[in-house]
């Protein structure tokens, strides 16, 4: 499963520090059990175009292209698929303290290093 995210201009830009810099956790909601949730965190990359103030519309997308296996997942579809609904919940951090070191993957703008990103 790859997930992606795109920013898009809004009214509210100008009062924002642009780039931004923000910690974004997506997680994959378990419909059975909130144990088994699956999460990986990682942080905009400020040097990007795709997390700079928008000049158009929308940025360009990035992402990550593994999130979650596609074998596991259909294997366990049941515990994250519940009425034809897959719920997929994505929390934006504005106060954490970004790492010393830049981490970015093979996607160019996001975390997609499974050794660098928090997995909850």
């Amino acid at each position: 499963i790859s997930l992606f995210l795109v920013l898009m201009q809004d009214n509210h830009d100008g009062i924002l520090h642009w780039p931004l810099k923000v910690k974004v956790t997506f997680t994959l909601l378990n419909q059975l059990s909130s144990n088994n949730n699956q999460s990986i965190s990682f942080w905009f990359d400020t040097t990007s175009n795709c997390f700079q103030r928008s000049t158009t519309d929308m940025n360009i997308i990035d992402g990550i292209s593994r999130f979650f296996s596609l074998d596991l997942f259909e294997k366990n579809q049941n515990q994250y698929i519940q009425n034809d609904t897959m719920y997929i919940k994505v929390d934006t951090d504005f106060q954490a303290e970004n790492p010393k070191i830049p981490l970015t993957g093979s996607t160019g703008g996001l975390l997609n290093d499974e050794e660098h990103a928090d997995t909850i």
